[in-house]
């Protein structure tokens, strides 16, 4: 009886062994997820940035070209004018 007592405490610190190791394989996964969630966020912040910058400067560049067209007079071509044209064009 106390041969399988034996037996069975060294089968018990066998498995509380590998549930340790299990569990430090874990924690160090969980810490892996989470330095990648947060090198992904940054990215993502940093994308958006980049494009609001760049949306920023096409819309800013659109409204360019809208603002002179609608001064033109209605010609209607929807061309790009210089500032000698609308100068002419006051006069």
């Amino acid at each position: 009886m106390a041969e399988r007592r034996k037996e069975v405490e060294a089968q018990s610190q066998l498995q509380r062994a590998e549930l340790r190791l299990a569990e430090d394989a874990r924690h160090k996964a969980a810490l892996d997820l989470r330095e990648r969630e947060a090198r992904v966020g940054a990215l993502g912040r940093k994308f958006e940035a980049v494009q609001a910058r760049g949306l920023g400067a096409a819309a800013a560049a659109a409204g360019e070209s809208i603002s002179e067209g609608k001064e033109g007079g209605g010609g209607g071509s929807g061309e790009k004018r210089s500032q000698a044209y609308f100068v002419i064009r006051a006069a």
